[in-house]
């Protein structure tokens, strides 16, 4: 794997034989439901040409490294673009 130059932090890029956009999509919703420590109500990816981009909240930054890691291995994913934001305290509260 390697860094990928350009906007948006924490693009990593590798190769992968190319699937269809909503096909990786559903790959990686999958891959955050399949773990007990991701929130799927507050994290929201979107897939462009291969290229995952999270949006949304991160409770910390150790969570955010893990939606991009969890992002990259899923089949077809050429790319990671974090966008996440720390999470508001008010949104914290009512976790």
């Amino acid at each position: 794997m390697r860094r990928a130059a350009g906007p948006g932090r924490g693009a990593v890029t590798r190769g992968v034989a190319p699937r269809d956009d909503r096909e990786i999509l559903r790959g990686v919703i999958a891959a955050m439901r399949e773990q007990p420590w991701t929130d799927t109500f507050w994290v929201y990816p979107n897939v462009t040409g291969g290229v995952v981009t999270l949006y949304g909240f991160a409770r910390n930054d150790a969570v955010r490294e893990a939606f991009r890691i969890l992002a990259q291995e899923v089949p077809g994913v050429t790319s990671v673009v974090d966008r996440l934001e720390p999470m508001p305290l008010v949104v914290r509260a009512m976790l």
